[in-house]
C-alpha cells in the first residue's frame, strides 16, 4: 500500500470546502457532508486527480479542468455539471 508521501503528483485528492456555509476567519468554510464523509473520484476524461495542494471549494470553484471532470457523492454528476 503506497502512503501520500509515496504518490506521484496529480494522484492525490483533497476534500472539498462548502462555500455555501462562509464562516468566521480562520478557517472561512466548513466541509462538505461534515456529519458524514465525501467519495471523490476522477473523472473519466482526465482519469486522474487535479494536482492540488488545497481543498477546493465547492460549488464556487475555481476549478481546473481535472477537477470539473471529478465525481463525487455530494454531485448528481462531475463537478462541471454542479456548477451553478
Amino acid at each position: 500500500m503506497l502512503c501520500a508521501q509515496q504518490l506521484p503528483p496529480g494522484c492525490r485528492a483533497f476534500p472539498f470546502k462548502d462555500s455555501r456555509e462562509p464562516r468566521p476567519a480562520p478557517d472561512n468554510f466548513g466541509w462538505v457532508n461534515p456529519r458524514s464523509f465525501q467519495i471523490i473520484s476522477p473523472g473519466v476524461e482526465d482519469a486522474a486527480f487535479a494536482e492540488a495542494s488545497t481543498n477546493p471549494l465547492f460549488p464556487g470553484g475555481p476549478y481546473t479542468d481535472a477537477q470539473l471532470d471529478m465525481m463525487s457523492n455530494f454531485t448528481a454528476g462531475t463537478m462541471r455539471d454542479a456548477i451553478p
